[in-house]
């Protein structure tokens, strides 16, 4: 697997554009659309202040929002492989934890189950709500494929888990989409320390949040990192083979 980005058959690109993003939805969707992907996570798109959704669809792409209430956040997948969207909703009553997108298309003889995740960071929320989210998410798989039908995500499909995990490698919760039988697409590219997040107060980024895991049923092509205007976070690119 490469760093570099090399021919592929399908390439996902999964970012957190920033609430608060000062720079026009137009300039960081054409900035996206650059990048030439087929399936598109975007997190942090602010009820589309920062998502050009007419701009996508001339170009060819499906979209589907997912509203988080109460929080202005919301979450897009935008593909231009056919597929099947849906939603996989926070479990809890009590807990202010988001909900889960998927988007479900077929690959090889079976199905490739996307989901789009946005965790809770420790910042706002307590170790209770982010080991709750945690362990709901583990429910999804087990040995890289979808152990239960949810949303649009299907019981033995392929599965990738994609986005803002707001926790570092070393984190034990981080444990999880391994103990899931996932591969880490930046590990399988010799790049652990792909550093994904600053607070902006800073020239150089210094963590690693962001994350693609994927069962290793796909074949991880290339796995590297772009720049997202305006955002505190690095997208990554990941291209994989039939």
């Amino acid at each position: 697997m490469e760093n570099d980005e090399i021919d592929s058959d399908i390439t996902i690109i999964n970012a957190n554009l920033l609430i608060g993003n000062k720079l026009s939805k137009e300039e960081i969707t054409q900035s996206l659309l650059n990048e030439n992907a087929d399936i598109y996570i975007l997190i942090e798109a602010a009820c589309n202040h920062n998502v050009d959704t007419s701009l996508f669809k001339s170009n060819g792409y499906t979209l589907f929002q997912l509203k988080n209430e109460p929080s202005s956040d919301n979450l897009v997948i935008a593909t231009r492989i056919q597929g099947e969207f849906g939603v996989i909703k926070n479990q809890s009553a009590t807990m202010s934890t988001n909900s889960s997108g998927s988007l479900r298309i077929p690959f090889n003889s079976l199905h490739l189950s996307i989901v789009g995740i946005h965790l809770p960071a420790p910042i706002y929320n307590s170790k209770e709500e982010i080991d709750f989210s945690f362990k709901e998410m583990k429910k999804l798989g087990q040995n890289g494929r979808v152990v239960r039908d949810v949303g649009s995500i299907i019981q033995g499909d392929y599965l990738i888990l994609a986005g803002d995990f707001n926790s570092l490698p070393n984190d034990k919760n981080m444990k999880i989409p391994l103990e899931m039988g996932l591969e880490d697409a930046a590990t399988v590219a010799a790049n652990p320390y792909q550093y994904t997040w600053s607070t902006q107060r800073y020239p150089t980024d210094f963590a690693r949040i962001d994350y693609l895991f994927a069962s290793p049923d796909i074949q991880l092509v290339y796995n590297k990192l772009i720049e997202i205007p305006g955002s505190d976070h690095k997208g990554i690119k990941t291209g994989i083979d039939y």
